[in-house]
Formats: C-alpha cells, structure tokens, sequence
C-alpha cells in the first residue's frame, strides 16, 4: 500500500513510508527529478476577502447537501462565463467547507500528473482554477487525459474526488458538457446583476454625493464585474469626480450602439424579434443574401428590397420567427435602443444618497429654524447638535 512522508512543506507518495492519510490543508501538484510527484502544503485553506460579492449561497448549499449525500462517488463542479463575477471565490468557498485536502492544479504536467493524482489513496479536492489557460492549449491530450480520472475509471470508493474547475473562455470544451457523471454541475456566469453593483457602491463609495454619477457611469460599459466596480469607485474616492469626466483614461469598454429588429408583417401584426444587439445597416448590395440580425445565428431570411438604411423587405426562411411566416415577405426595421446595461434596464433609478451636512451647513439651518421659530435658542457641539 502507498503511504506518505514529509519532507519540510512537501508530501510525498511512496510504497514504503508513513504516516498516512495526510490532514486537511492547501497543496500545490509540484514534480522534480529527485522526488517525482509531490505535494506542497501551502497553507491550512483558501482565502477569501472579508466580504465577498456575488456569491451563489443557494448554489453553494445544493452543493454541500449533495455532497454529504453521495460518499465515495466522485463529483465534479464547472464554473464558467465572464471573468471577475464571482466564479473563483465560489469554488474556493466549496473548497473550504468540503474540510477535505484541496490540491492547486496550476500547471499541465501532462499524463503522469493525471496517475499521481489517480494514485491518492484517500478523498481530496482537485481545485483548477482557469481550467481553460491551463488545459485547453495545445496539450489538448493532456487535457482529454484527465477525464478518466473525472469519470472515476482510475480510483475507487475509498478514494473519492471532487473536482472544482473554472473557466473564463467563452465556449466549454465538448466533452464536459451532458456528462453528468463527470461533472454534475455547471452554473455560467454573467455581468453582475443590479442589486449586487448598488451593494458594492454603497458599501465603497466614499462620496456619496457622486453615487448617482457612478452608477450611471457604470451602466454606459460593455462589461459589469467585481473588478471594474470596485476600480471605478475607488477611483472616483481618489479624484473626487464623476467617472465619465477621466473615462478616457480607464481601460474600461463603453457599450457601442445596440439595436432592437422588429418584424412587421402587416399593419396589425408587429412584434420585436430581436433586442441588444449589435447591427450593420441593410445594404442594397445584399439583396438575395441571407439576412443575420445576431452574429454568428442562422439567417432570419433573404433580402429582397432596401428601403432606407434601417428598414428592407425580407423573405423569411427560419421558422424561429413563426411557422406560419415561413416563405412570407415581411417588413424588418431595425431602432436604436437605450444605450445601457441589460443590469439596468427596467430599473427606476437609485434614489441619491445626500451627502453628510458641514458644520456651516448645519449652522446655517439652525440659525434659519431658529428666524422662522421666533428666536429659539440653538446650540451645536462636537458631540451633539440641538
């Protein structure tokens, strides 16, 4: 049986030595020519910052339940979508109330890590966080390689895993996807909504007075993250301004023009068929072309007639837009929408928070009740105003 020993900060796995299991803790995968595969503790968990934003508590309880549910099977958890919504600092969560050993993959040692991994012989965490930078390159075998070890072919019951990935990429590699026994969950990852953005604001914004500006600031960006609001308050706290007034020198992307499609069929019959989008004019030298109003999509139809830049006649062919307009000649115009964050939209806007009143400012308030009351006495003080 293959046991552990210690050699300063780093395990390692041979036949011969103890002790055995090892406890709960941070580990690195490390190789070296004298000690082969090997763990570094790293610290006793995962740190988190004293408030964390955006995180899916209801996600992270399914997780747990399930988990003390099904011992001794493997469990595999895929987060994805946009960088900096909280991706990382969920699975780190899961990580920590496991209290199982959580092990860093954060670099591709090809198959042999994958075995090293396999030969564990207790339950662990395998935690890989920007699955995509580290896998899916041009090792892309090696990347395929660990999904044995995902699936459980490679350990037993003894043995459990759980696997914690995350990836920014926009597109998931094929085969983890519908394969629920080697990852059951997948949860994607979008802009911040708009409850988490107002928490952030009003919890880092030091001048109130600019809440306002900041938020509408916000909703002008292509992109919502933890990252990009809390540099934007920050900076607004450091200059005292209104983010729009120093934009040109953020690197932060403002939102082109969007477009809203709207099919007109007759004067009785119109309905918007496509929102938010980004959208080139029709053109008259695409006539008997397919029609894309979102990129990348099967074509809505064919172009038969340009009336203006933002209106033509299009022979539908997609049954998406309704079986019954198949082959029909509609009306299409496209308009320009509300230039703002789907975070935002259909939101009455954030009530301003007043700014705390000056000294002079409360003096000069209490002088004019104290005119308009006859006279009455006032008195202000450091430590209390009557």
């Amino acid at each position: 049986m293959q046991k552990w020993y210690r050699q300063g900060s780093k395990l390692v796995l041979t036949p011969e030595r103890i002790p055995d299991p090892f406890g709960a803790g941070v580990y690195r995968v490390a190789a070296s020519e004298e000690l082969g595969f090997h763990l570094v503790h790293l610290c006793d968990k995962l740190e988190l910052p004293t408030k964390v934003y955006a995180m899916d508590e209801a996600f992270i309880a399914h997780v747990m339940r399930t988990i003390e549910a099904t011992p001794g099977e493997n469990l595999g958890i895929l987060l994805s979508g946009t960088k900096g919504t909280g991706k990382t600092v969920t699975a780190k969560q899961i990580c920590n109330l496991t209290g199982l050993p959580i092990i860093l993959v954060e670099a591709n040692l090809g198959l042999g890590m994958t075995l090293f991994l396999a030969s564990i012989p207790q339950p662990v965490v395998i935690f890989m966080d920007e699955y995509d930078k580290t896998f899916e390159s041009e090792r892309q075998k090696d990347s395929n390689a660990m999904l044995p070890l995902m699936d459980g072919a490679l350990n037993n019951k003894d043995t459990r895993k759980i696997f914690l990935l995350t990836t920014n990429a926009s597109s998931v590699n094929e085969n983890m996807l519908n394969r629920p026994a080697r990852l059951l969950f997948h949860v994607r990852y979008s802009d911040l909504p708009y409850a988490t953005i107002i928490e952030m604001v009003d919890d880092m914004l030091v001048h109130k007075e600019l809440r306002q500006a900041v938020l509408a600031y916000i909703s002008t960006l292509e992109m919502i993250t933890v990252d990009i609001v809390t540099k934007t308050v920050s900076q607004a706290n450091i200059h005292r301004q209104d983010p729009a007034k120093f934009a040109h020198f953020l690197n932060m992307s403002k939102r082109g023009t969007r477009w809203d499609a709207i099919m007109i069929v007759d004067e009785n019959t119109e309905r918007t068929i496509v929102e938010d989008v980004y959208m080139c004019a029709f053109d008259i030298d695409d006539i008997e072309k397919p029609v894309r109003l979102r990129g990348g999509v099967a074509s809505v139809g064919t172009l038969k007639r340009v009336r203006n830049a933002h209106e033509a006649d299009v022979e539908i062919t997609s049954s998406d837009y309704g079986e019954e307009n198949v082959g029909k000649q509609v009306h299409i115009k496209i308009q320009k929408v509300q230039n703002i964050h789907g975070a935002f939209k259909g939101v009455k806007p954030a009530p301003p928070t007043a700014p705390p009143l000056s000294e002079t400012e409360l003096l000069s308030q209490a002088m004019a009740g104290a005119t308009a009351g006859g006279g009455g006495q006032f008195m202000i003080s450091a430590s209390r105003r009557a």
